[in-house]
Order: structure tokens, then sequence, then C-alpha cells
């Protein structure tokens, strides 16, 4: 019963935004809403928005002839298989529905909605000795601090620590004082704070990794370009092993893969930074995009298979081939349709499901490569968390 939804625009052509076309399509589909879409039951789409909710706002946006191609691409995703792709092409639930937006689907632009990837700033490395990681100072003015610290109350230990760094008369101890506060602003997620710590309460002793503080700020905030921008004013050779592996760190979430890679040379005295260095890119799994298009114009679902979605490509092709048979089985018996308008209904429909399946087949090998690019920077973070990038702020 869907398919009443592309009928608005069986005589579709690109017309305005707001052409009677358009107007008269959009008040079909309310039509559909408001009498069709009960009867099929509450949970018959598997998306939100829903597809006639989706149509409706693809044509409102941008016109009856392309927003017809993007709904009815969306109706030939709308299946039950569309679940097994959650995680990799749909990230969310909304009204017990995948979520899929609009502007996940255009193909002049990238998705918006991708999964979060959060930025674990300090966490246990694997690698490191207990003896060498980084142990809030044994001094008893920061007793409290150092408390609150280690039961990982960072809001708390920040101000402890602030309070500290002004009132101390021992400069030793308000310098850590203060790169203790920035540190547990960091923990705690409060950037702007952290920024302001590490800039306000350095000492020219100091400047070099409190910056790496305010570098490891901005790359929590996913501001890669801003974090090598600081990381490259630090001179202190100290901190070159942290400073080289957080450079690194941000080409990766760029997915800029050989020139991240090209920074960690095969070293056999540290495994985690040889095996950084394997990951240049060159074994990433990519689907062409033209190519997949290519094999959705001469086999309907072919390009959607090619780019891993087997569903999507299965239900292009029955679609496409079941309006492809109706034109031709109305065009073999003109004697059933003498006023040839089923013809031009089911002739229209299979053209613009063929255009949607070709655009689809296009939007799904970017999908692809986007999906395998996410998998490849977290084999690389696997390796980066275990790394000791927290430096020690002790006098």
């Amino acid at each position: 019963m869907r398919i009443l939804l592309v009928i608005c625009i069986a005589v579709a052509g690109a017309g305005g935004f707001y052409d009677p076309l358009t107007i008269g399509s959009e008040w079909l589909i309310n039509g559909y809403k408001t009498v069709v879409s009960p009867l099929q039951g509450r949970n018959m789409c598997n998306f939100w928005p829903t597809c006639s909710q989706f149509m409706k706002q693809a044509i409102h946006t941008y016109g009856l002839f392309p927003g017809s191609i993007i709904g009815a691409e969306r109706l030939m995703r709308c299946h039950t298989i569309s679940w097994s792709y959650y995680d990799k092409y749909y990230f969310g639930i909304s009204h017990n529905r995948l979520q899929d937006p609009l502007e996940n689907h255009l193909v002049w632009q990238l998705p918006s909605a991708e999964p979060e990837n959060l930025t674990v700033i300090a966490i246990e490395p694997e690698h490191v000795p207990a003896s060498q990681k980084t142990q809030p100072a044994p001094i008893s003015n920061l007793g409290f601090a150092n408390h609150l610290y280690t039961t990982e109350d960072y809001p708390r230990a920040a101000t402890e620590y602030l309070r500290v760094s002004f009132t101390d008369t021992n400069q030793a101890v308000r310098t850590y004082a203060g790169l203790m506060a920035g540190e547990s602003f960091l923990k705690a997620g409060k950037y702007e704070h952290a920024r302001t710590a590490f800039h306000k309460l350095a000492t020219p002793a100091s400047i070099d990794i409190a910056r790496f503080g305010i570098a490891r700020a901005w790359f929590a905030q996913g501001r890669y370009k801003r974090t090598r921008m600081v990381l490259d004013s630090i001179d202190d050779h100290k901190l070159a092993y942290q400073r080289h592996a957080l450079t690194g760190w941000t080409l990766f979430k760029e997915q800029q893969f050989a020139q991240a890679s090209s920074l960690f040379k095969p070293d056999s005295t540290d495994s985690l930074l040889s095996a950084l260095a394997m990951l240049d890119g060159r074994d990433l799994p990519t689907r062409n995009r033209l190519a997949g298009s290519l094999l959705s114009a001469i086999v309907p679902g072919a390009g959607q298979l090619y780019a891993g979605r087997a569903g999507d490509g299965a239900y292009s092709f029955l679609t496409v081939a079941g309006t492809g048979l109706l034109t031709y089985w109305f065009a073999a018996h003109p004697d059933k349709d003498n006023t040839r308008i089923k013809l031009s209904v089911s002739g229209t429909l299979t053209a613009l499901f063929y255009i949607a399946n070709i655009y689809g087949a296009n939007i799904a090998a970017r999908d692809y490569n986007r999906f395998h690019k996410r998998k490849y920077l977290a084999r690389a973070e696997q390796i980066l968390h275990r790394l000791k990038l927290e430096p020690d702020y002790m006098p």
C-alpha cells in the first residue's frame, strides 16, 4: 500500500518547491497518513521519521522531482532486514524505529548523524608499570585534593586544587596544584575550564606541560587542527613521546591514515608504535561510488549488493522488476487499459524507482566506505588508548 505515496508524482517534472504538483503531492501524502497508514498498523514503517514524513520533507525541501527520488529510495530500504544495519548505517532509535533523517541520504553532502566517538582523556595504560604511573604528589596541603582526585571526584578535586594553588606559600606546590586543577577539569569534561586553568596557572618552567594539557582539551572537543597547532609550540623533549602520539591520534581521527601511520616508524622496542605504523589504510576496504551506481543501472540492486547491503539490493530489484513487469503487462494488453492511464502510471513508477535505485547504490557505497573507516579508526584507537599520554605533573 505504501506505493500510493509515489502515485502523486507519477507525472512529476522538475517543478519548483511550491508548484501545484508539489502542493498536491503533499496533500496526497497527508491523506495517506490519515486514511491508509492507520489500516496498516502503527509499526508498519521501520524508520523515524516514517516513510510518509520522509517523503513529504524531501519534496518540501528539495522540490518534487529530487524529493520524489530521495523518498522512493527510502521506500526500497524500508524492510525488516534494515534492522541488521543498525550501528553500521543507522544510528539511534526513536519511537521504537531506526533513526534515519533526510540529511543522511543526500549524495551532495556527508551525513550529519554519526555515532558519538567519545574520547577517553585519561585511561590506565596497559603497558606502563605501576611504578611509572602518575600519582598525586604526597604533600600534606594537598591531602584532601589528592583524595578527591584518586576517588575520581574530579569536579570537587579541581576546586580544591584551585584553592591550594591560590593559598599555598610554596611555589612548587602552587604550580603542581594549578596543573592538577587543569587535569581534574579535563577528566570532568569541563574543557574550557581546563584550558583556562592550564593557561592561567602555569609558570615559565611548566609552560610546555600546560600547553600539552591545553592540546588534550582541544583534542577532547574534536578540534584536531587546533590540537596540532598547540602541540607544535611545545619544545620540552620530555614530552616528545606524548606529543608525537597525540599528533598521530589527531590524524587518525581525521581518517588520514597514511599520514598518521608515517609518524610511527616500525620499532622493535615498542610493539604498539610498530602496530600503528602498519595502519596506513592500504588494507582498508573501499567501494567505488560510480561503480556502484553503474552496477545498479545495469541490474537494479546490484550496486547495493556490491556495497554489502544484500537486503536493500533484493528489495530494490524486486521493486523495479515488479513495477517493470506491471508496465510490460499493461503495454502488452492494451485492451485492459483503454485509457492508457495505468500504463502511464506504472511506467512512471518504474522509471522513478529505477532512478532511485541508482541513487541509493551511490549512497550505499558512500556509507560502506564511512563504516569501514570508522572500524579502521577503532583499530588504531584500541592501540592509542594503551599509550601513556598523561604527563607527570609531580615537581
